[in-house]
């Protein structure tokens, strides 16, 4: 009973992440995937993660929320007519565009501008993209083989991991940015628990999400990868060795580089996320 306990927090929290995940100011396509992976896969899950969804959209804006349901309806419809005929993903495909779609036309009264296709396409084309990560995701975690990761399993991994991190992009607390304290506490436990290349795969994964999805910033790729590559130089000082180390590249970039973005939350995050790693 209580793994069940677990396991729901667990899915609830990562569609709260999931439906806060926003990309380039105006995607956030991520939701319906996991909860229709949830729904086929896991289906004692699907209610908690369509709460965890709902909650997560409304964090975001009233549009966003509305939008989720209108596509929760049409998936909703087209799994019930057309699942056994229609792979799961195209399904999942169709009822972003089409709740997208309708949405558009209704709140603008009219054919969406070549502007708003054009960023309707981009989420048709990031929820393609993020259903094939689960559906990668979903058979590389039955395979149970957690300590013969490929490069390729890792890169897929890595992705679910940065997207769902990315959620939590606005989410402060104070001086704490908790996307921040995430990358820092992964970077810091993949190094410490996993291999070289799995420290260097998933930092270079989550840093690339991150730089990309905000269309700024591409420098801090490189501070998430000197990072990772510092804290797999300090695996052999231990757990203390790779908290203080992992936040030495930050520091020198600070020094060298007064375009980054990085401020005073910038290294309360990382400084928390290393301590929440050591304890």
């Amino acid at each position: 009973m209580q793994f069940y306990y677990y396991q729901y927090i667990v899915v609830f929290l990562l569609s709260f992440l999931l439906a806060r995940a926003v990309f380039f100011s105006v995607a956030a396509p991520f939701f319906l995937p996991f909860w229709a992976y949830m729904l086929v896969h896991y289906k004692k899950n699907s209610a908690i993660a369509f709460v965890g969804g709902v909650i997560g959209a409304l964090t975001l804006n009233i549009g966003q929320f509305i939008i989720l349901l209108m596509q929760f309806s049409v998936a909703r419809l087209l799994l019930h007519f057309l699942f056994r005929k229609v792979p799961l993903v195209i399904l999942i495909t169709a009822a972003t565009f089409i709740g997208q779609a309708i949405w558009q036309i209704v709140y603008y009264t009219e054919l969406p501008s070549t502007e708003i296709m054009v960023a309707i396409l981009l989420e048709v084309v990031l929820t393609v993209l993020f259903s094939i990560t689960i559906e990668k995701c979903h058979l590389i975690w039955q395979q149970k083989a957690w300590n013969n990761w490929s490069i390729e399993q890792l890169t897929f991994i890595g992705l679910f991991i940065a997207i769902t991190i990315q959620g939590a992009e606005q989410l402060q607390i104070g001086q704490v940015n908790l996307a921040l304290v995430f990358i820092q506490f992964f970077i810091c436990f993949a190094a410490f628990q996993s291999t070289a290349t799995t420290t260097l795969v998933l930092g270079s994964v989550m840093g690339i999400v991150n730089a990309v999805s905000n269309l700024a910033f591409s420098t801090m790729i490189s501070v998430v990868v000197v990072t990772s590559i510092a804290a797999i130089f300090a695996k052999m000082y231990g757990k203390l060795g790779i908290t203080i180390v992992s936040i030495i590249p930050s520091l020198l970039f600070f020094l060298y580089d007064t375009t980054l973005p990085l401020d005073i939350v910038y290294f309360t995050s990382i400084g928390l996320g290393a301590f929440i790693f050591y304890f």
